[in-house]
Order: C-alpha cells, then sequence, then structure tokens
C-alpha cells in the first residue's frame, strides 16, 4: 500500500493492526519499511500520512533497510525531487545521519542521484551535504566519477567544487578540470582556479592520474602557446611542470 499510493486502504489498516505493521520486519528478509516503499514510488500524500498520522514517523525515519537502504537513497535514485525535497525539510524527517548511510556497495543518496542523471537532486544534495562529495564507493568512484556520461551533471560537481571547503573537495576532480582548461586553451579560467586552489592543481600525479600527465602536457599537445608561457612565467611550478 505504501508503494501502490492507497493511503485511505492504508489508513484503515493501520487502525485495524496497528502502527507497528509499518515498521521493517527483522524476522521477513528483503522487507524494507512503508516509508521507504513511499519515497521509492514517490508518494507524497503517504509520506505525509506516515509521518504526520502513523504515530511512528520518527520510528520510520531512522529505519536503515537491508543493503543500507534507506527512502533518500531511493528517491534520489528515481528522481523524486518533491520526496527528496521534503525530506531535507525537516532533520527530523530524514536525520543527517540517515542521509549519509552508505548501501551495500558503499554508494550514498548523491552517487545514486549522479549515476542515474538527477541534476537537481544532485545539486540539492551535494549543496545540503558536500562532505558526501569525496566520498568513495565499492568501484573506487566519488560521486562525481560515478555520473559517467551525464554531463550536466558533472558540471554541477565543477561548480560546486570551486565554492566548497578544501577538506570537502575531490583533489582529482580540480585537477581535471585544470588539464581540461589547459587543452582548451582557457587561461583566464585557469588563471582564476590557480589562485582559488593553488598551483598543486597544475601537477602531475602518478598515483592518481593513470597517464602522469600535467597541465603543462595538455596545453603543449593542444597548441595553446599562451596557456604555456602562462603556466611557464606566472604559475610557480614552471619547473616542475617542465
Amino acid at each position: 500500500m505504501g508503494r501502490d499510493g492507497d493511503v485511505q486502504a492504508l489508513r484503515e489498516l493501520v487502525a485495524c493492526e496497528g502502527a507497528e505493521i509499518l515498521l521493517k520486519s527483522e524476522e521477513t528478509s528483503g522487507l524494507q519499511s512503508a516509508y521507504y516503499f513511499a519515497a521509492f514510488s514517490g508518494h507524497m500524500p503517504v509520506l505525509e500520512y506516515l509521518w504526520e498520522e502513523s504515530g511512528v514517523g520518527p520510528q520510520l525515519a531512522q529505519i536503515v533497510g537491508d543493503g543500507g537502504c534507506t527512502p533518500l537513497q531511493t528517491a534520489a535514485c528515481n528522481g523524486h525531487l518533491p520526496v527528496v525535497e521534503w525530506l531535507l525539510a525537516d532533520e527530523r524527517r530524514c536525520p543527517p545521519e540517515i542521509a549519509r548511510v552508505v548501501n551495500i556497495r558503499k554508494s550514498t543518496a548523491l552517487h545514486l542521484a549522479a549515476l542515474n542523471g538527477r541534476e537537481m537532486i544532485v545539486r540539492l544534495l551535494a549543496t545540503r551535504y558536500p562532505d558526501l562529495i569525496p566520498m568513495v564507493n565499492d568501484f573506487g568512484k566519488t560521486a562525481a566519477q560515478w555520473a559517467g556520461g551525464h554531463t550536466p551533471v558533472g558540471e554541477i560537481f565543477d561548480r560546486l567544487a570551486l565554492s566548497l571547503p578544501a577538506e570537502t573537495r575531490a583533489p582529482r576532480q580540480l585537477r581535471k578540470r585544470a588539464f581540461e582548461m589547459a587543452q582548451g586553451g582557457d587561461m583566464e579560467a585557469l588563471r582564476e582556479l590557480v589562485a582559488m586552489e593553488g598551483s598543486q592543481v597544475l601537477l602531475k600525479n602518478e598515483e592518481m592520474d593513470a597517464d602522469g600527465s600535467s597541465a603543462f602536457y595538455f596545453a603543449a599537445r593542444s597548441g595553446h602557446l599562451s596557456v604555456l608561457e602562462y603556466l611557464w612565467t606566472e604559475s610557480g611550478v614552471g619547473p616542475q611542470l617542465a
């Protein structure tokens, strides 16, 4: 009923059997809570009933289902923006520790939103919980890397990376952005990035970058002489780049 969105039938069932039937059964393998299934299907009236009228709203909000699944994760994965907004609007509905839960593959709600190209949800989650951005799942991927070919989602991470505290940024992502600027000949953008992040974003890192290339290499490969001159004369790391 939580999944089907039938609020009236759910209300009648709870009246007859008690609110405990809404909670996850520890004895039944694979069973999630009614709160989870309502979020999975995007049924806002059911979620509102469960929170406001069922009498077990706080217990439902604390439940982490099998495989580490949460209502926020499933709503983010399936693109239910109103549900995600509703959950995050009140920390009682989705406590911060639940928002940060990872599933069986160590993926966060942000990973799942990025993987499925949920642009607005990615923006919302990354802004609300920036500490999710550098988290790596079992596949060795951050949410930005998990976004794959979803270009608008990747651009969100690029923009956010420039406005977040240093401890929440993904260094590899910033270095990749610097390399793209060097390759594209965008010297002004590169200068701004270095001013904000420091010249280390220009350097190669053999441990993190598979080909061990630097911004100097990408500028030379694309023939951008003005970028090369900036890197050599102004960046402060010319000798290391060479």
